[in-house]
């Protein structure tokens, strides 16, 4: 699991603020198997704040990384 504890430059050259969760891909979440759409709402609840850690998609992706 790649941790962001400030603002930096992950491998692929987009910049990731602290704090926000580094599976958050524009309008797409990485962390799902099949990548799929997310919502304003949930974007705004999850994957925009420190709360990202209670996503159901990370909680996953953090599960199957074993």
């Amino acid at each position: 699991m790649e941790v962001i504890l400030s603002v930096g430059y992950l491998r692929n050259g987009i910049t990731r603020h602290k704090n926000v969760c580094p599976y958050n891909h524009g309008s797409v979440c990485v962390a799902s198997i099949s990548s799929f759409s997310i919502g304003r709402q949930r974007k705004t609840d999850c994957c925009e704040t420190e709360e990202y850690d209670n996503c159901p998609m990370f909680l996953s992706k953090i599960l199957r990384k074993g």
